[in-house]
């Protein structure tokens, strides 16, 4: 185990809509061993996207399916915050997008301490300084 102080929460996220992959990552994260490296175990968060159709106005994938799925997330997080304090939140799967959408708000919620884990990590140009 890593710590006591650590609860699992999957984000089977992506946000392509088109079965890619990123959306099994926690399930085999989950089958890799990573649930026996935490405290607590909180399953999934309903944060399926399966359309892959683009909004006219902003050009994102699934723009509503999108929302809805940061919301789950943001939701899931907030709860976590309320019922398990001084719980820390890794946050496994998905694709790159899961930081952007779901945590952001989260954050605002209250959150202090977040890890997330997604299956591809976005590709940075070298001028990027992170």
């Amino acid at each position: 185990m890593i710590a006591g102080d650590w609860c699992l929460l999957g984000a089977p996220w992506d946000c392509s809509g088109s079965g890619r992959g990123e959306q099994e990552a926690p399930d085999a994260f989950r089958k890799a061993g990573i649930s026996s490296l935490v405290g607590r175990v909180l399953g999934d968060a309903t944060t399926l996207i399966e359309t892959a159709q683009r909004d006219d106005d902003t050009g994102v994938l699934g723009l509503w399916e999108t929302v809805r799925a940061a919301n789950a997330l943001a939701d899931v997080l907030a709860a976590a915050i309320d019922d398990l304090p001084g719980l820390r939140a890794l946050v496994v799967g998905g694709d790159c997008s899961i930081p952007f959408w779901g945590l952001s708000r989260a954050a605002q919620a209250g959150g202090s301490s977040w890890t997330v884990v997604p299956r591809r990590a976005p590709r940075l140009p070298r001028w990027a300084n992170v």
